[in-house]
C-alpha cells in the first residue's frame, strides 16, 4: 500500500495506481475507501484510453465490483453495461479490419444499446457510415459523439478506439464547430470544451486560435 501511495504522489495524472489501490482496498474489506480511489481514477481519465483493447475502463470495472459488494445493484448493472458495450465495440473493430463491414456496423449499433453515451462508439459508427457514403446517418452520430466528449474526458485526455482522427474531414469539422461553439456559450467555465475547441482549431490549421483555446483550458483547470 505504501508503494501505491508513492506512485500516486509521483504522478497525480496517472489513474492506474489509484485503480490498483482500489483493488487492494477491496481485498482488505475497506469498500468505502476503495470506492473513493476508483472514482478518483475516473475523474482523472474515465476511459483509460491509452490502454489497449480489453485493458480499458478498469476503473469502471473495479467500481462496479465495489458497488455490487455495497449492495447497489442498479449502478453495478449500469457499469457492467458500459463494459459490455466496450467489449462489443472492440469486436466490431476487428470485424471492420477483416473487411466484414456490415457485421461490424450491426455490432457497433448493438454496443450502443448497452451504453448509448459512449462517445467513442458513436464516433466509430459515424466513421464507418461516412466510409459507406451514408452522410446523413454519419452526421447524427458525429453530433452525438461531440456532445458527449466534454463529459467523457477527465483531467487527462485520452482518445480510445482509434478516435484520434475524430475531426478529420469537412463534414466532421463542420459538425464539431457547431457543437463545441454552442457548448462553449452554455458552459464557458468547462476546460474540456476549450481543450476540444483548441484541438479542432489545430486540425483546421488555425494554430493561433488553437493556442488561445488551449491557454483558456489550462487557466480554467
Amino acid at each position: 500500500m505504501a508503494k501505491l501511495d508513492e506512485l500516486i504522489a509521483r504522478d497525480p495524472f496517472e489513474e492506474r495506481p489509484l485503480i490498483w489501490k482500489a483493488k487492494q482496498l477491496v481485498k482488505s474489506g475497506n469498500l468505502e475507501e476503495a470506492e473513493k480511489c476508483a472514482r478518483q481514477a475516473i475523474a482523472i481519465d474515465p476511459t483509460d484510453g491509452e490502454q489497449g483493447p480489453s485493458r480499458r475502463l478498469r476503473a469502471y470495472a473495479t467500481l462496479g465490483e465495489i458497488r455490487e459488494a455495497r449492495g447497489d445493484k442498479k449502478e453495478a448493472d449500469f457499469l457492467k453495461g458500459v463494459l459490455t458495450s466496450v467489449q462489443h465495440s472492440d469486436k466490431a473493430d476487428r470485424l471492420h479490419t477483416a473487411g466484414l463491414i456490415t457485421r461490424a456496423l450491426k455490432l457497433y449499433e448493438e454496443s450502443l444499446t448497452h451504453f448509448a453515451d459512449a462517445y467513442c462508439i458513436q464516433a466509430r459508427l459515424a466513421f464507418r457510415m461516412a466510409e459507406l457514403g451514408d452522410m446523413a446517418g454519419a452526421e447524427e452520430h458525429y453530433r452525438r459523439a461531440y456532445e458527449l466528449m466534454p463529459d467523457s474526458f477527465g483531467r487527462v485526455e485520452s482518445y480510445c478506439f482509434g478516435c484520434e482522427g475524430a475531426f478529420q474531414g469537412s463534414q466532421a469539422q463542420g459538425i464539431a464547430e457547431r457543437v463545441f461553439t454552442k457548448l462553449a456559450k452554455e458552459s464557458p467555465q468547462k476546460p474540456q470544451i476549450h481543450y476540444l475547441l483548441g484541438y479542432l482549431r489545430s486540425e483546421q490549421n488555425r494554430d493561433r486560435e488553437a493556442l488561445l483555446e488551449f491557454r483558456e483550458a489550462v487557466k480554467l483547470d
